[in-house]
């Protein structure tokens, strides 16, 4: 699996990782103007970045996650749209509907689940554990969940009014972007504390 994709006119021209010998795949392609890096891997590289004499022109960085969850918002047409993170572990069956139903009740225009760690094994883990849960504690009671700090990125649900008008900006914190976009426009978020899930 490459940690990025290489294209140039919307033809792929290759593809590598951080370990690879840069100068190979640079010297096929010298004078192309443009770079676009799929699935942001390697952070050695950033935006705007001369990288040596034999990558000429503008190096392109186009973030990993928001930029795939613009991909699929392009392509969707559906009433609501769900986003999941591939690293988490879901074990209720109705996770879904309890995820979206603020969304189909009217009360909400985008929501977030409730994300918890796994159990812990060691006493390290134990450790991490009770300091995770206790922050939890403290943030799901400000404004009943309603912030920043409650909208997880590991599972979120978008009304089709929301998510027609959004896109995902460059930015590394993309699940507050996206909770503070919508209060700015005016769309009602509800923290679904019944919407558990695993990670």
């Amino acid at each position: 699996v490459y940690d990025r994709m290489y294209f140039y006119n919307n033809e792929e021209v290759g593809g590598g990782n951080c370990r690879e010998e840069r100068g190979k795949l640079g010297k096929q392609c010298v004078n192309k103007l443009e770079w676009k890096f799929h699935r942001a891997g390697c952070h050695r590289w950033k935006k705007g970045q001369r990288d040596s004499a034999s990558w000429q022109g503008s190096l392109h960085w186009v973030e990993g996650q928001g930029e795939r969850q613009n991909e699929i918002i392009k392509v969707t047409n559906s009433d609501i749209l769900v986003l999941l993170n591939a690293d988490v572990a879901i074990n209720d069956k109705f996770f879904l509907k309890k995820l979206i139903s603020p969304i189909i009740n009217k009360e909400a225009d985008y929501t977030s689940g409730n994300k918890l760690p796994l159990k812990p094994r060691i006493f390290f883990e134990k450790v991490l554990y009770i300091s995770v849960l206790l922050k939890k504690d403290i943030y799901k009671n400000l404004n009943k969940g309603d912030n920043v700090l409650m909208c997880h990125g590991v599972a979120r649900a978008f009304s089709k009014k929301y998510y027609n008008s959004f896109s995902f900006k460059d930015s590394i914190g993309e699940d507050a972007y996206s909770y503070f976009w919508g209060k700015s426009k005016g769309f009602i978020y509800r923290y679904a504390a019944n919407a558990v899930l695993y990670y």
